[in-house]
Order: structure tokens, then C-alpha cells, then sequence
């Protein structure tokens, strides 16, 4: 049950993209601990401020049927099949 509550609220792009700020965020609080120049709290807010609005504007031009797109790894490759020569024969006169 917690896992299908997890599954649906990272749907949520507005969610998905707080998470991955706020990992991003802390992570850079993590780096920056041990500096000697402080960083203050505003630098951090303006932090998580830009990379929320980043990620949300790759998720407004992620197309909604981005996983469907994917081909399946047995699926052959447009290229594979029709007028498309698999290998080339350098032995051949007409190379």
C-alpha cells in the first residue's frame, strides 16, 4: 500500500519535482558544510527555488506516454529491415 501511495504522488509532477529539489538541495548542504565561507539559508532557498522551476519545465516537455515510447528490447530497429544493407562487403568490385 505505502508503495502504490509512493508510486502515485512522484505521478505528480509538482511533487516529483519538490522531491528532487529538495534531494538536490541537500545535497549541496552536505558539500558545503565543511567550507570556510558559510553559505546562508537564502542561497539554499534560491537553490531549490531554481532547480524546482528546471524540473518542472522538463516535465511540461516530457511527452505524457514517455515510457510506451521506449521499444522493447526484442523489437527490431527500424533500420534492421527494408532497403537498409546489414554489412558491407569491401570485396565486392562495385565498393
Amino acid at each position: 500500500m505505502n508503495n502504490l501511495n509512493l508510486n502515485l504522488n512522484l505521478n505528480n509532477n509538482y511533487v516529483l519535482s519538490g522531491v528532487v529539489a529538495l534531494s538536490a538541495t541537500i545535497g549541496l548542504y552536505i558539500v558545503n558544510r565543511k567550507a570556510d565561507d558559510k553559505v546562508q539559508y537564502m542561497s539554499y532557498l534560491k537553490h531549490f527555488g531554481m532547480v524546482y522551476l528546471l524540473i518542472m519545465a522538463l516535465l511540461f516537455f516530457k511527452p505524457n506516454n514517455a515510457l510506451l515510447a521506449v521499444p522493447l528490447l526484442n523489437h527490431r530497429s527500424p533500420m534492421s529491415g527494408g532497403n537498409y544493407q546489414s554489412e558491407i562487403l569491401t570485396s565486392e568490385p562495385n565498393f
